[in-house]
C-alpha cells in the first residue's frame, strides 16, 4: 500500500493514496461549492466532513498499532450491540418497526448493518481458531437470512448472497480474476431475482434513477451540488410531469425523495462526473489493497447500487474500521 508517515515528538501519522484522494475529493466539495455560489449554505456540512476526517485519523495509529486485538473488539461490539439491539426488539411493548426507524431511519438501513455485521463477524471468525468457529457462522448466516426476508430487505440480501457467494468461489481459486467472474454472475442472477419482491417499490426507484439522470444531463460536470439533491429532485419531478413524460404508474409512485438510492448514480448528481471518477479512485484502491477484506468491499460496493448506506453515519464508521 502506497504511504508515508508524518512524524511529531511521540507518533507518527500514516498518509496513504486513499488519505490523499478523500482530502481531494473534499477539496473539490469544497471548490465546486464556491463555484455554484453554494457555500454559505452548506458550510458547516463541510466542517463536519473535514473534523470527520481528521478526527478519524488520529485513531488511525492506535488502532493500527493493536491490529488484531482492534478488529476483534470491533466484532465483538458489534455482536454484543445486535444482540442487546435484537433483544430489545423482542421485549419492547412499541412497534418493532417504530423502535428499528428510530434507530437507524428505515427498516433496510437495519438490514443492511445487520447484514454487514453478520459478515464482519463470520470473517473474524473466519481468520480465527476457534473450535467451533464455521458451526457458529453456518448458523449466523441462516439467522440474519431468515431476519432479511421477514423484513423484505432487498439491499441486505443482496449484500449477505454477495459476500457468501463470493467467499465460495474465492475459496475454490487463489487467482481474484477466476473467482469473480463466476461470482459476478451468480450474484446478478440473485440481484434480478431479489428485484422481483416489492415491484412497486422497485419502480419507483427505476422512476427515481430516471429522474436523477436528467439532473445528470444538465449538470454532468460540476453536478447541482454538494447536499443538494433532496432540494432538487422535486423539481425535475415536477418538470416530468408537466412535461407529460410520467406513465400513470410513476404518478402513483412519484414521492419526494433525499437519495437516489443508488449512491454512484446520488454522487454523480450532486458532484459531476469528477465527482464520480475521484469516488471510483478511492474504491478501486480499497478493492486494490483489501487484502483478506476484498470480499466483504466488493459486496459493499454491489450494494451501493440499490441503497443510499454512505449517508447512514452507523454504517458508513462500521466501513470505515475495516479501511484502517
Amino acid at each position: 500500500m502506497l504511504a508515508f508517515n508524518l512524524y511529531t515528538s511521540k507518533t507518527s501519522i500514516e498518509i496513504n493514496l486513499a488519505d490523499i484522494l478523500i482530502v481531494s475529493i473534499l477539496a473539490y466539495i469544497l471548490l465546486q461549492g464556491l463555484y455554484l455560489n453554494q457555500f454559505n449554505s452548506v458550510r458547516y456540512k463541510y466542517l463536519t466532513l473535514f473534523v470527520t476526517l481528521f478526527f478519524f485519523k488520529l485513531t488511525y495509529t492506535l488502532y493500527t498499532k493493536h491490529l488484531t486485538f482492534s478488529k476483534h473488539v470491533v466484532a465483538i461490539t458489534i455482536t454484543v450491540f445486535n444482540f442487546i439491539f435484537l433483544l430489545k426488539i423482542i421485549i419492547t411493548k412499541d412497534s418493532p418497526i417504530n423502535l428499528i426507524e428510530r434507530y437507524f431511519d428505515n427498516i433496510s438501513l437495519y438490514c443492511i448493518f445487520l447484514a454487514l455485521s453478520s459478515v464482519i463477524i463470520i470473517h473474524t471468525l473466519k481468520s480465527s481458531n476457534f473450535k467451533f468457529a464455521k458451526y457458529i457462522s453456518y448458523g449466523l448466516t441462516i439467522l440474519t437470512l431468515i431476519i432479511i426476508v421477514i423484513l423484505k430487505s432487498r439491499s441486505a440480501f443482496i449484500l449477505l448472497s454477495s459476500y457468501v457467494i463470493l467467499e465460495y468461489f474465492k475459496s475454490t481459486s487463489s487467482r481474484t480474476t477466476k473467482y469473480l467472474i463466476p461470482s459476478i454472475v451468480v450474484i446478478l442472477f440473485c440481484v434480478i431475482s431479489a428485484f422481483f419482491v416489492k415491484n412497486d417499490s422497485t419502480q419507483g426507484r427505476l422512476f427515481i434513477w430516471k429522474t436523477s439522470a436528467l439532473m445528470i444531463n444538465d449538470n454532468f460536470f460540476t453536478g447541482i451540488g454538494y447536499d443538494k439533491f433532496a432540494l432538487t429532485y422535486p423539481i425535475y419531478q415536477a418538470s416530468q410531469y408537466e412535461a407529460n413524460n410520467m406513465t400513470q404508474k410513476e404518478i402513483y409512485l412519484a414521492d419526494n425523495t433525499a437519495f437516489a438510492f443508488n449512491e454512484y448514480i446520488h454522487i454523480t448528481a450532486e458532484l459531476g462526473i469528477v465527482g464520480l471518477i475521484m469516488s471510483l479512485l478511492i474504491t478501486v484502491f480499497y478493492f486494490y489493497n483489501g487484502g483478506n477484506y476484498k470480499t466483504i468491499y466488493l459486496s459493499v460496493f454491489i450494494v451501493l447500487l440499490f441503497s443510499y448506506i454512505i449517508h447512514s453515519s452507523i454504517i458508513t464508521y462500521t466501513i470505515a474500521l475495516l479501511s484502517t
